[in-house]
């Protein structure tokens, strides 16, 4: 699993709180509204299949077996092209 550091903060702030606002995420990633939705969009397709995103009026939350998450310590950072770069290599 592939995430960029914005990425792994927001898994880690998912985790620690369950839900959140746009406007914790924001604060919490330090981007605009228009780069946190196309880092939630990325966020999704980086996670296990096992796990989905989802919305509601309190705010986004993770849904489904969150223990992949936690139990995956090599969570590493990468910046967006060594990203784009090791997904380039998978295929």
């Amino acid at each position: 699993m592939f995430v960029t550091s914005r990425e792994q903060k927001l898994i880690q702030s998912f985790l620690r709180r369950e839900r959140l606002t746009i406007s914790e995420m924001m604060e919490l990633t330090g981007t605009s509204r228009r780069t946190l939705y196309r880092d939630l969009e990325k966020l999704q397709q980086s996670l296990p299949e096992a796990i989905e995103l989802k919305t509601s009026e309190e705010g986004y939350y993770l849904a489904g077996d969150l223990t992949e998450l936690t139990r995956a310590h090599e969570l590493v950072e990468y910046s967006v092209i060594e990203r784009l770069y090791g997904e380039l290599l998978l295929l």
